[in-house]
């Protein structure tokens, strides 16, 4: 008889939690669907913003591909506010920024008498031409250095060029061009070596030297944001030293179809 009675209240409890059971997951299939709708929505579209290591493997590699001290990229790297999309930086000034962060293992050396000169520069340019640091002898047709030794100029392997280009600005970046001009130096294609050799030409133009120092970098959503302090130094006619500092935001944007951080702006502020 007792033991009945533990039956009943068993299956009596079984059918109470069976109940419940399918009450429950009715009212989450049918009357709270619209709201897991909303939640959704408004977790895509939120804003998460963390503040990143800056001696991150993640922040390292990307400060590194804009860290340069190099004196000027025309409307890149110049003491005035601006902010520029990456795909409309001049495809000269992203060369320039390329070969800024070239390692030693992009380049190769390269005899300068071992080239045609008159195939890339008018035979009348030629005396103001220097390849690396040798100088054209028009009297013996060569370039020369003060040691007499074999006049060398710096070749910048054309692979190199296109990998670093791709890995700043995205695939499909680079383009293979006759010359690029920058200030005092040329850097001209040259055919049978697959690479860009260096050239000093009168300058153009000078600017100030300035030194970087990363700030911090912020990620929100798909996004990085490195932030790189620049100091300007400028001398007066006087001689008087003077300095300026911008404020640069390098912003990098995450892409989803082969995983990887690409330059997409950068914009430039004076400090007060």
């Amino acid at each position: 008889m007792k033991s009945n009675k533990i039956l009943i209240a068993l299956l009596i409890l079984f059918v109470l939690v069976s109940v419940s059971l399918g009450v429950y997951i009715c009212y989450d299939k049918f009357f709270s669907k619209e709201n897991k709708i909303v939640d959704e929505n408004v977790d895509e579209n939120k804003i998460v913003t963390e503040e990143l290591n800056i001696n991150s493997g993640l922040v390292r590699n990307l400060y590194s591909l804009v860290e340069s001290d190099y004196r000027c990229f025309n409307n890149v790297t110049e003491t005035s506010n601006f902010d520029i999309e990456a795909k409309d930086i001049p495809y000269e000034t992203k060369f320039i920024m390329v070969v800024q962060i070239m390692l030693e293992s992009d380049k190769n050396n390269l005899a300068c008498n071992d080239l045609d000169i008159t195939k890339y520069f008018d035979i009348n340019l030629l005396p103001s031409i220097g390849c690396g640091d040798n100088y054209y002898n028009v009297a013996t047709n060569k370039f020369e250095n003060n040691n007499k030794s074999t006049a060398w100029t710096t070749l910048l392997k054309e692979d190199s060029i296109r990998v670093r280009m791709n890995q700043i600005f995205g695939e499909d970046n680079y383009k293979r061009v006759d010359s690029i001009h920058s200030g005092s130096k040329d850097y001209v294609y040259i055919e049978e070596e697959k690479g860009y050799a260096l050239f000093d030409i009168p300058a153009g133009g000078t600017c100030d030297s300035h030194t970087n120092e990363l700030i911090k970098a912020i990620k929100s959503n798909n996004q990085i944001v490195i932030t790189v302090k620049k100091v300007f130094e400028a001398t007066t006619l006087e001689t008087e030293t003077y300095n300026y500092t911008f404020t640069y935001n390098y912003t990098f944007t995450y892409n989803d179809a082969d995983k990887s951080y690409y330059l997409t702006n950068i914009s430039s502020k004076k400090d007060v």
